[in-house]
């Protein structure tokens, strides 16, 4: 067969099919993002197990909270079942008979300096009470210096908020997204009294931080308090709302206190 003068001697033409590569795999991922996914709700316990599940330091989680030196403030996980599916439940120790019932934002955030840890940690736990603080100033419309935080104003609080900044911290900072936020309806039963659910500290705080909610998942009862405002105010300091592609690699189940007919996690 005659040599064709017009095809450069360096192509090359394959017989049959020719068979197909994958890129190289890259040497480290492009960016670790984190996603939560808050299908039966969100509270600082929750949010804590989840993370330490997931394979956030515990151990670094414990010494910082111990490191606040007050009250006996520990914490510890232990394994449980919610319905079919085993989790991690997060459990905060104090004596609580230790400081006043009601503590205010400076007094919370005074307890968040005492612990040992990374400025840039202790920087996101002052603005996560500060989201709190907003929030309930808008609800009770006084300024920021008369709030008194009830349900929030405990050492539990002090180890949510801490815990979970701890423990993204040692998962690397990730970038955060969140699923919409569950939304049951009915009122709880507060030290305010009767209040709608979700309770309006907690509205506050998903609106300032642009998150989405959702109606509760089909099952659920109302009157039962899903979203607590701990909750959504770690949500809305680290995450935004969506769900981008993303590959899994670690996944973490953070147990609930209560029983509901949809697994607790």
């Amino acid at each position: 067969m005659p040599e064709d003068p017009g095809r450069p001697e360096s192509l090359f033409v394959p017989e049959g099919p020719v068979p197909l590569e994958g890129p190289e795999p890259l040497a480290k991922p492009v960016s670790t993002m984190l996603y939560f996914d808050p299908c039966s709700g969100a509270a600082g316990d929750m949010i804590n197990a989840a993370l330490i599940d997931a394979g956030a330091d515990f151990e670094a989680i414990a010494t910082a909270i111990a490191s606040v030196d007050t009250a006996g403030l520990r914490v510890r996980v232990e394994p449980v079942m919610k319905g079919s599916i085993g989790a991690l439940r997060f459990i905060v120790m104090a004596d609580h008979d230790a400081l006043p019932d009601h503590l205010g934002p400076d007094a919370l955030i005074a307890l968040m300096r005492r612990a040992q840890v990374a400025p840039a940690v202790t920087a996101r736990a002052v603005a996560i009470v500060e989201r709190l603080a907003v929030a309930e100033a808008r609800v009770h419309r006084v300024s920021r210096d008369q709030v008194h935080f009830h349900e929030l104003g405990g050492l539990d609080s002090v180890a949510d908020i801490l815990g979970a900044c701890v423990a993204l911290a040692s998962l690397g900072d990730p970038v955060c997204w969140t699923g919409p936020l569950p939304a049951s309806g009915g009122t709880w039963r507060t030290e305010h009294g009767g209040l709608p659910l979700p309770v309006p500290a907690t509205l506050e705080v998903i609106a300032a931080g642009g998150l989405a909610v959702v109606a509760a998942p089909a099952g659920i009862p109302r009157d039962k308090e899903l979203v607590t405002p701990t909750g959504a105010a770690i949500l809305a300091e680290y995450a935004r709302p969506g769900l981008p592609p993303l590959a899994l690699d670690l996944i973490g189940y953070g147990a609930g206190t209560r029983d509901l007919p949809i697994p607790n996690v």
